[in-house]
């Protein structure tokens, strides 16, 4: 799975104290996903035991993988 993080995404991973293997890992074995707008998809997965979630915004784009 090829994953693109924008700008805007590096931006809330600063602000949260996130890193790029955190995002991956929600993306590739999140908890939760849940319907966004417009064909997107939220994936869900709590860190540490946590009750605050990491969230990632995605959609499938033709020709990625």
């Amino acid at each position: 799975m090829r994953i693109k993080i924008t700008k805007h995404a590096m931006e809330r991973m600063e602000k949260y104290g996130l890193t790029e293997e955190q995002i991956k890992n929600c993306l590739k074995k999140p908890d939760l996903v849940v319907e966004g707008q417009e064909g997107r998809k939220i994936a869900q997965k709590r860190l540490n035991g946590y009750v605050g979630l990491v969230e990632n915004l995605y959609k499938f784009e033709p020709g990625c993988r």
